[in-house]
């Protein structure tokens, strides 16, 4: 039987498409890359199985193939499929393998589609979120920028990273009416009697920001986690 690994908690983002969360070390464990550039790994794999219920997917290392190692736990999965799978006219084949790289090379490195800043990610709360949050969101990306100059940058699912320390993200939840803030640490690390905040994946933890009296809270726990990785990686490169 071949060696198969399971990656949990993945997110489906389209056909033959998952977002998943792996460290750059893990994805290393996959295989090296020339590219290691941006925020996000890449990896074109054949004969991916995913179990929509568990939100499981199975990949072989050994048809797995590493585009780019980025620099957060953020990861997309591409299954590209084998050579000669259901496709019967060549020109048709030519296409889709055309359309394939082009969408590769746009999400490992060019971004062609993403937005980027601070501006650009208040903007998205202007037209998603209600006013309340769109001021908490401002405020607590005000208090980050005194002491955490940088910006935000769009990854998938309205999830906005923090560069160049990538200490904490904002998720725009428009239909809960709400951001789910990742943060780096384990929720031991943190005192903030509003916020009920979890594990997430990997080394991060998350919360939920729902309402303007959690905003005290939220800024303190996003600056004790950006001063914890300040002092655990003191002389990583800024912008």
């Amino acid at each position: 039987m071949a060696l198969r690994i399971s990656i949990t908690d993945v997110s489906a983002q389209g056909a033959g498409v998952w977002s998943v969360r792996l460290t750059p070390a893990d994805v290393r464990r996959l295989g090296d890359s020339r590219s290691s550039f941006g925020c996000r790994s890449v990896l074109a794999t054949t004969g991916a199985i995913f179990n929509d219920a568990t939100r499981e997917l199975s990949v072989a290392p050994g048809a797995t193939t590493v585009l780019n190692i980025g620099a957060t736990d953020d990861a997309l999965v591409i299954e590209v499929g084998q050579r000669g799978d259901v496709v019967e006219a060549e020109d048709a084949e030519a296409e889709d393998t055309i359309k394939s790289y082009n969408f590769i090379e746009s999400v490992a490195g060019h971004r062609k589609t993403l937005e980027r800043g601070d501006a650009a990610f208040l903007a998205e709360c202007r037209r998603l979120m209600p006013p309340d949050l769109t001021q908490a969101a401002e405020q607590l990306l005000s208090a980050v920028r005194q002491e955490f100059p940088g910006e935000v940058e769009e990854g998938l699912a309205r999830k906005w990273v923090n560069y160049p320390r990538n200490f904490f993200a904002i998720t725009i939840q428009p239909r809960d009416v709400s951001f789910a803030i990742h943060i780096k640490g384990h929720p031991n690390h943190f005192a903030a009697p509003s916020l009920d905040i979890k594990m997430d994946r990997s080394s991060y933890s998350r919360f939920k920001l729902s309402n303007a009296n959690q905003l005290s809270d939220a800024i303190g726990v996003v600056m004790m986690s950006g001063r914890r990785d300040r002092a655990h990686h003191p002389r990583q490169k800024l912008m």
